[in-house]
């Protein structure tokens, strides 16, 4: 894959720029250097700068038309998480965005009168396909901060009349510990908090509802494409335990639980999700070897993750596949025994 433009952020603690300088004789193919933020640099393209330029009056309305994408062109390449070692490739078409924007932004209740802040990496595959997409999507509009600080937090939301936001859950723990700041600014706007990239704990739910008072959405999902969410307009007890019901309902998405002989499990157990359909990818970049262990001769992708499902059609998410502990010829999930330790009243399910 050839790269042929790079950009980077100026005015930072760390420079960048210099650091682009270093590798820039091992790539070739490097021809436009971009920054943002901070003082124009010598020799580089504002993003700043060119956002003042009118193109506009020197283009006619449909020149960008000869350059419409093909749906299953490559749209961006993500990184996995690289639990399983050093990240791979995630090739992500136009189509498959397209879908989860239209699915994820729904349960949601996004709408085009929606202002969402962006407090997480722009680029990051959460809020790609998770918060700012679906928003966009629908034609709402974006605020974007860098800050982590819930002081800035609460002036923007303030500021802007902000409905929905989207955060890691150590987000909202920084929330809790500046409750008595928070008490000082308007934040009666704000709807929905969303929450994600790892298990949210129900106390981090319970805290959302009754203290900022807004609706919920429990978000799982992975690089790779499967999403689920809860409703922002289900009981409390659904975003406390469970990650909702898979987006898509019809048989276009179709998700097992398969035990390790790759045979469904009953309603209740535990077992590895599987999935295939429009929200999930065709493969690892360059990984011929990945993706056999990954894909089985159905074509469902293999995700390494661990869940029930209850009679309602909600998932709960039980743990990871290579966590499982086995013992005298029986399964142990390490996730339910570390609830059970931490809350005495759970209830383990096997």
């Amino acid at each position: 894959m050839k790269h042929r433009a790079i950009i980077v952020p100026v005015g930072e603690r760390f420079d960048y720029v210099s650091m682009v300088k270093e590798f820039r004789a091992d790539s070739p193919t490097l021809e436009l250097f971009f920054t943002i933020g901070g003082s124009p640099v010598e020799g580089w393209i504002s993003i700043e700068e060119l956002l003042q330029q009118e193109i506009e009056k020197d283009y006619p309305v449909n020149y960008l038309a000869q350059f419409k994408p093909d749906p299953n062109d490559l749209v961006v390449e993500q990184l996995s998480g690289g639990t399983t070692g050093l990240p791979k490739g995630v090739p992500r078409t136009h189509n498959e965005y397209i879908c989860i924007w239209d699915y994820m932004g729904r349960p949601a209740g996004n709408t085009d009168e929606s202002i969402f802040l962006c407090a997480l990496p722009v680029a990051h595959n959460m809020n790609l396909s998770a918060i700012t997409g679906p928003m966009c999507f629908r034609g709402g509009t974006t605020v974007i901060t860098k800050s982590t600080r819930p002081e800035d937090h609460f002036k923007l939301i303030e500021k802007h009349k902000i409905t929905n936001l989207g955060f890691v859950p150590l987000q909202i723990t920084y929330w809790m510990e500046a409750e008595g700041e928070m008490k000082k600014y308007d934040l009666s706007s704000l709807k929905v908090v969303m929450a994600g990239a790892q298990k949210v704990k129900p106390e981090l739910v319970k805290w959302c509802r009754e203290k900022v008072r807004v609706a919920f959405n429990n978000d799982f999902g992975m690089t790779e494409g499967p999403l689920f969410r809860t409703r922002w307009d289900s009981p409390d007890e659904a975003h406390l335990h469970t990650v909702g019901r898979k987006i898509i309902a019809d048989n276009s998405c179709v998700i097992k639980l398969v035990d390790h002989n790759n045979n469904e499990v009953k309603p209740g157990e535990i077992g590895e999700m599987i999935i295939k359909g429009p929200i999930t990818f065709k493969g690892y970049f360059r990984n011929p070897e990945e993706n056999a262990k990954v894909f089985d001769s159905e074509g469902y992708f293999h995700s390494g993750d661990l869940m029930s499902l209850r009679p309602d059609g909600r998932y709960v998410v039980e743990g990871r596949k290579k966590d499982m502990i086995i013992r005298g010829g029986e399964n142990i999930y390490p996730e339910p025994v570390e609830g059970l330790l931490i809350n005495p009243t759970t209830t383990i399910r096997y």
